[in-house]
């Protein structure tokens, strides 16, 4: 469900001519064994 209303937002921003420079998710579950949260989580 997250997954298509962000898909679905990305393409009206396109749509509409905008960058999209990043992406800030607040309270996202993060999997602990994923590659990102120990880069990060280990500077």
């Amino acid at each position: 469900m997250i997954k298509m209303k962000l898909k679905k937002a990305k393409t009206l921003m396109e749509k509409a001519g905008s960058n999209i420079l990043g992406v800030i998710l607040n309270k996202a579950k993060v999997d602990k064994s994923s590659s990102y949260y120990h880069y990060y989580g280990d500077e």
